[in-house]
């Protein structure tokens, strides 16, 4: 299934859906097809898989793991830009990064020393507000025409609230064209 949302500036968002029996192949359908059309544009997939266990224990594990796969490829030079992309992120999160760095281990890597952290004392949904908002900020910034991200989150089913209202903040990101 697809979903269609109207998005900012006529264009549109697009969530795709594929269900099925468990164990039917889904997962290799639509990793063989985004591949096959990374080759032709030069985007990264970048994968995540929510577990019914972590659901609770670990909020937003899928996600996280995801984008930390991303900042792997880029310190292992499997992606080209790294100064680049270091660049934009500091720009973009600057002395906000010590809330992503905290949830995606290999970003500390990537940004390198960190502008001082401002001192925020939030809590509750405040703080999850917060974390949504510098996340898109973070998703903007690797993102762009010649950086395109495809970002492939399997079983979410088991996606816990928090990775479901950040997935969706990210879609309605009227900012970020470049997460597909």
């Amino acid at each position: 299934r697809t979903v269609k949302q109207p998005g900012c500036g006529g264009k549109r968002r697009e969530v795709v859906l594929v269900s099925g029996y468990s164990g039917s192949g889904k997962s290799s359908v639509v990793q063989q097809s985004i591949k096959t059309c990374l080759n032709e544009n030069g985007s990264y997939l970048i994968h995540g898989k929510f577990d019914e266990r972590m659901q609770q224990a670990q909020p937003l594990s899928a996600v996280v793991s995801a984008f930390d796969s991303y900042c792997a490829a880029l310190l292992e030079g499997k992606r080209s830009g790294l100064e680049e992309v270091r660049s934009s992120i500091r720009d973009a999160i600057g002395g906000d990064s010590k809330v992503l760095t905290g949830l995606i281990p290999k970003l500390s890597q990537v940004i390198g020393e960190s502008p001082a952290a401002k001192n925020v004392d939030v809590r509750g949904q405040e703080a999850q507000n917060r974390l949504n908002f510098i996340f898109c900020k973070f998703v903007r910034a690797i993102t762009s025409h010649s950086r395109p991200v495809v970002l492939f989150l399997d079983d979410l089913h088991w996606a816990d609230d928090d990775s479901l209202e950040l997935i969706y903040m990210l879609t309605e990101d009227e900012h970020s064209n470049f997460l597909l």
